[in-house]
């Protein structure tokens, strides 16, 4: 597997249109706590430049973070990457953290290390478990290929706009718990021979905690588009942003998106913005054929324009919603531009 630098980075995105903003009046960014004993600072990163209305903060989770600190916090995002001795005590922190009002969202490979997993000799994560969204289906992340069933989602802020998600190796393996909420499974059956929960959630409290059975930090073990695709960054906003009780994008695709959406004046707008990101693209590789003539080495340059091109395909994908494709067409846009600055700085 290979790694690739990070520096922390956030970004808040506001769209305009017609002079209408999208974004929340008043919002402010929504704060996340990344924490798992690796990958975090790389999810911060990752998730920071690609996602509206949320800040990132990355934790090493061999360290156990203060309870104050976490309260510091909108939502926690926990995760790991391979089993770790501190499980226990992140956990009852965690605990903790919910239980006076925190939020939660949980991603693979938190499994691995649930006490009830017999693959694995786990550590288990305290008394956090007393109140976690899923159980495991005893083996974990099923490292297989697999995909989500779309005749299981049920509608509901987390699901808004995800149609399609899929992964070659690193996700599923849980089980349903009582009193968690299913909002949409897997197409294949965990190890039980049950539906394998892709995504759910459950209310403790006033604390909202989330499940995703998917890798968080998936982009830096694989390529979207070969190694996992659909709709993923998308759900994780959609759930990060519903459990810290909204923020811009989820306020924005909660207001009445079909009269919006049917606004003659915001489908022009979407239509000259798709053709103007389209411009770009071929701006961008016209200069990536330049580059590669006189034999320069591009790799930087391309993961900006492979991104910039995965945005304007969800654009495209979604030019019958006005509304969801001129903010697609608005982020593509921006990371043409960064791809085209790369290749004009590398070519001098």
């Amino acid at each position: 597997m290979r790694k690739r630098g990070v520096m922390a980075t956030a970004m808040f995105v506001m769209l305009v249109v017609c002079g209408l903003l999208i974004a929340p009046l008043g919002a402010q960014n929504k704060s996340v706590l990344v924490l798992s004993n690796r990958d975090a600072d790389f999810v911060a990163s990752d998730f920071g430049s690609k996602m509206t209305g949320l800040t990132f903060s990355s934790w090493d989770a061999d360290t156990t973070p203060s309870l104050s600190y976490l309260q510091t916090f909108d939502v926690v995002l926990l995760f790991e990457n391979s089993t770790f001795s501190n499980t226990p005590n992140v956990g009852d922190v965690v605990y903790s953290y919910v239980m006076g009002g925190g939020n939660l969202v949980i991603g693979t490979f938190y499994e691995q290390d649930r006490s009830d997993i017999t693959k694995y000799t786990p550590n288990g994560w305290g008394n956090l478990e007393t109140i976690d969204v899923f159980a495991t289906d005893t083996q974990g992340c099923k490292y297989a290929a697999d995909s989500m069933n779309t005749s299981t989602i049920v509608s509901h802020p987390i699901m808004n706009g995800v149609s399609s998600l899929w992964f070659n190796n690193y996700g599923g393996g849980n089980a349903v718990k009582s009193g968690t909420t299913v909002l949409a499974y897997l197409t294949n059956p965990n190890y039980l021979g049950n539906p394998d929960p892709l995504v759910g959630y459950r209310i403790v409290g006033s604390s909202r905690l989330v499940h995703i059975g998917i890798f968080p930090a998936y982009e830096d073990y694989g390529n979207i588009n070969a190694d996992f695709g659909g709709d993923f960054y998308m759900l994780w906003e959609n759930a990060l942003c519903w459990a810290a009780g909204g923020c811009a994008i989820e306020e924005r695709e909660t207001q009445p998106i079909q009269r919006r959406a049917n606004s003659p004046s915001i489908l022009p707008l979407a239509n000259t913005n798709l053709s103007q990101t389209h411009d770009l693209m071929t701006q961008a590789d016209d200069l990536l054929s330049q580059a590669k003539a006189k034999n320069l080495d591009t790799v930087a340059c391309m993961k900006t324009l492979d991104e910039a091109k995965s945005l304007y395909e969800l654009a495209r994908k979604f030019k019958n919603s006005p509304v969801t494709a001129n903010y697609f067409a608005l982020k593509s846009q921006e990371k043409f531009k960064q791809a085209i600055d790369c290749l004009k700085a590398l070519l001098g």
